[in-house]
């Protein structure tokens, strides 16, 4: 992330084909917490846990903001569990909003992806793109999720001169091409 008078979470993608989900439905019976910490998906008590969540009852603080910054509500069930496939975008939008001091403020920051405009899957249709608009439409504020691809930053930066390494990179590594 960067800090500065605004705050900006940034997440880079490259070839993934979608962002990250919430690993507690994922849980198998195999792992040494999944007694305690599996979900079946939904935001609704389970397992004889007094919170929704299984990160809430670990301590794990999410649904304390996300109220204030989507228009989901952490008092009642939830089915399906709206953190459950926009869980890193979310995680993401909480980085550049929530202060250390536990305070919203939504007025200054965002969450910024950057990814590949030839990944299908981010593409309409595709799961990242989804993802992105399921975030999106829960925000209260759709400013603070931005996007922006690697070919349109790529063609940016080509321009300075002091970047050229960077340009070179993209497009050997990863096939990215500032033109």
């Amino acid at each position: 992330w960067f800090e500065g008078k605004r705050r900006v979470a940034v997440e880079c993608k490259l070839t993934e084909p979608e962002f990250g989900q919430c690993s507690r439905p994922n849980l198998t019976p195999k792992a040494s917490n999944y007694h305690r910490a599996h979900c079946d998906g939904t935001y609704t008590l389970q397992r004889d846990r007094q919170t929704r969540c299984s990160l809430t009852e670990i301590g794990v603080g999410y649904w304390k903001y996300v109220p204030k910054l989507f228009g989901w509500p952490s008092d009642v069930d939830l089915k399906p569990c709206p953190l459950r496939d926009t869980y890193q975008l979310t995680r993401n939008i909480l980085a550049a909003c929530v202060r250390p001091d536990g305070t919203v403020d939504d007025s200054d920051g965002h969450a910024l992806v950057i990814y590949d405009g030839r990944n299908p899957a981010y593409r309409p249709g595709g799961d990242a793109e989804r993802q992105w608009a399921s975030t999106v439409e829960g925000l209260r504020d759709e400013r603070l999720l931005r996007r922006c691809s690697w070919q349109r930053l790529a063609r940016h930066i080509a321009r300075d001169s002091t970047m050229v390494w960077l340009v070179h990179g993209l497009a050997v590594k990863y096939g990215i091409l500032a033109n």
